[in-house]
């Protein structure tokens, strides 16, 4: 196929189906020929390449909407996009934890207000929906909501991007609560360290065994009022030598 699309490497297409290789500009017409895409499926492997290339959240994103905006219900994978609409939205997590705490019949209005930066109550109903859809939460008979086990995978490549959205937004939430939260109902602070290999390992698992320790404690906390949210950074300062 390699040879006949006129490609000079016979194993050039392996090499890309293998993740070895990418699909260079000029390379996308010989490949969307030799496997016979219509129009419109034309359109969306190019979009695809773009979004699978892309280096920035920002780029993922523009590919992304393309992608959605071209797809019919037939080829959608609705898990995977409402997954991505999840993470996309910081405020479902803090609705995800208020509403089980909400006494029916729910007042969609009064978890707005509750909500910093606020949003409004037509927002909190659309993740409400969302949260049940996905089943994150689910409604009781008497009127109240209580969070499932179920878990999202997060190693599809879709849904990280809707990771990465939501992370930057938290990142721009501790930020403005330097300005707008007092002193004595937040923690922030940094340390700036030299480590090496082994101890940069280290400290990345311990990170992990706090955030497990810190949803323990959540978990056995009673009498739960307050939606906290807990940012770690850990990232290089320095660019290694090569």
């Amino acid at each position: 196929m390699a040879r006949e699309l006129g490609f000079p490497s016979p194993n050039y297409i392996k090499l890309v189906m293998d993740g070895q290789r990418n699909i260079g500009l000029r390379s996308i017409d010989r490949l969307m020929r030799g496997i016979e895409l219509n129009d419109k499926e034309q359109e969306f492997f190019s979009y695809l390449i773009f979004f699978c290339q892309a280096k920035t959240s920002i780029e993922k994103n523009y590919y992304y909407g393309l992608m959605s905006a071209i797809r019919t219900p037939l080829n959608t994978t609705t898990i995977t996009t409402e997954a991505y609409k999840f993470y996309s939205e910081w405020y479902h997590c803090v609705v995800r934890e208020l509403l089980v705490r909400e006494k029916p019949p729910i007042d969609v209005l009064a978890i707005a207000k509750k909500i910093r930066p606020h949003v409004t109550a037509t927002q909190v109903r659309k993740s409400i929906d969302l949260l049940c859809e996905l089943g994150f939460i689910t409604c009781n008979d008497d009127g109240t909501y209580s969070q499932s086990s179920r878990i999202l995978a997060t190693d599809n490549e879709v849904v990280s991007v809707g990771i990465r959205n939501y992370h930057s937004k938290m990142i721009e939430l501790a930020n403005e609560s330097i300005d707008n939260v007092s002193r004595d109902k937040r923690e922030i602070s940094s340390v700036t360290i030299c480590t090496s290999d082994e101890s940069m390992i280290r400290i990345k698992q311990r990170i992990q065994e706090f955030e497990e320790e810190i949803l323990q404690m959540a978990t056995d906390s009673v009498n739960s009022k307050h939606v906290y949210q807990l940012n770690l950074q850990f990232f290089p300062l320095t660019e290694e030598n090569k």
